[in-house]
């Protein structure tokens, strides 16, 4: 069993980590360590929320897993969608994270080849 202090395995191609036998999508490593840490802190935030407020936890969850690149498409296999889909998210997870406070756009570009996000971003509505 892994323990949230120990590395988890990784696949040969380090697009999936191996927990107690299962594959799960890793995070996309090309994410800076500081916003890799605020993505996971708000995704756990969330998590800790499903049990007394589900509808606001599952957006948020789901946000902070697409910016982290474990779901939605693969960061491995980028598309100009895929790349603006990852991009929201990412905006909206750190706006829901700093609590009203601003975000540098160029911070949450750093989850996504730029030079792909071609297109309009549609955020949506914050929950």
């Amino acid at each position: 069993m892994t323990t949230s202090k120990e590395v988890p395995e990784r696949t040969e191609d380090g697009r999936y980590i191996i927990v107690d036998g299962k594959k799960w999508r890793a995070s996309d490593p090309s994410i800076p360590e500081n916003l890799r840490q605020q993505l996971v802190n708000e995704m756990m935030d969330a998590r800790r929320l499903v049990k007394t407020n589900p509808d606001a936890a599952r957006p948020r969850v789901q946000d902070a897993k697409v910016a982290l690149g474990e779901r939605g498409e693969a960061w491995w296999e980028p598309t100009d969608e895929g790349q603006r889909e990852r991009l929201a998210a990412t905006i909206r997870a750190l706006l829901r994270r700093r609590d009203g406070k601003t975000i540098c756009l160029s911070e949450a570009t750093r989850v996504v080849d730029i030079t792909q996000a071609k297109g309009p971003i549609r955020l949506g509505a914050l929950h």
